[in-house]
């Protein structure tokens, strides 16, 4: 199936949630609009104010990612309200504002009125709408043209320092007696590992995140080895150049926890 490209509307208050999550809800958590998108789609979020009770128009895109796997499902935030959201994993970048891309956006043809556009919430876009969006969000959207899975790892100062003399974008060897490399598929886990082992050890623990092409990741199973989310790779040592080599993008650090 063809990659396809698709823009949200969300207040950049919530967006900023979805981002801190992984997460979109789209139309006030409705599900309509998720069943549209796909594992591998890209998606753009449009934010035109701040909160929706913020009366001073912000206008602006807010977040680019790649739906992770289409899996539906919802989500209780209390008081009765259980929206339906899907998995993104977003990549990092600026904010740009609309104007000065009115008049190069195709599904914007009346650039006058320019937000009725954006009624329906959600709408697909060309790829080449997408591109310019995300150059001028600084995203490179050629460097993600493989579906991607995104890993967690929780870590200590002394790899995670070899790591950055790697410039963020390759794992170090794996010591003798270590013949196991152990990413892991959520940072909820990866953030309890680093506090229960790194910090006591280390005084400091660091969860990090990165994408691997999901090609080279399907040849390896998830193991749960405890709880629900205690979900982890095995892969062995003598692959870990390998992985590297399918690495997409940077390695970044997403928390640092301290004793």
């Amino acid at each position: 199936m063809s990659t396809r490209y698709w823009l949200g509307v969300v207040y950049k208050a919530h967006i900023e949630r979805g981002i801190a999550g992984g997460f979109v809800q789209l139309n006030h958590g409705k599900k309509r609009p998720l069943q549209r998108m796909s594992a591998g789609d890209w998606l753009v979020i449009y934010s035109p104010r701040v909160e929706f009770e913020d009366k001073k128009s912000l206008q602006v895109f807010t977040a680019v990612g790649r739906i992770r796997s289409g899996e539906i499902y919802q989500h209780d935030m209390g008081d009765g309200f259980v929206p339906y959201r899907l998995d993104v994993d977003y990549v990092k970048c600026e904010e740009a504002e609309i104007r000065p891309l009115l008049d190069h956006l195709s599904f914007i043809p009346n650039k006058q009125h320019w937000g009725y556009a954006f009624r329906f919430g959600h709408l697909e876009i060309l790829k080449e709408d997408f591109t310019l969006i995300a150059q001028a969000m600084g995203v490179d959207v050629a460097k993600f043209a493989d579906i991607t899975t995104t890993l967690y790892r929780p870590t200590g100062p002394e790899e995670l320092k070899l790591v950055q003399e790697n410039g963020y974008k390759r794992w170090p060897p794996r010591l003798p007696g270590q013949p196991i490399f152990y990413p892991v598929t959520n940072e909820k886990y990866a953030s309890e590992i680093a506090l229960k082992w790194n910090v006591p050890a280390w005084g400091v623990g660091y969860v990090t995140k990165f994408q691997v092409k999901k090609s080279f990741m399907d040849k390896y199973e998830v193991h749960q080895v405890g709880a629900v989310h205690h979900t982890e790779w095995w892969v062995p040592a003598e692959e870990l150049e390998a992985l590297n080599d399918n690495i997409v993008g940077t390695i970044e650090v997403v928390a640092e926890y301290k004793g």
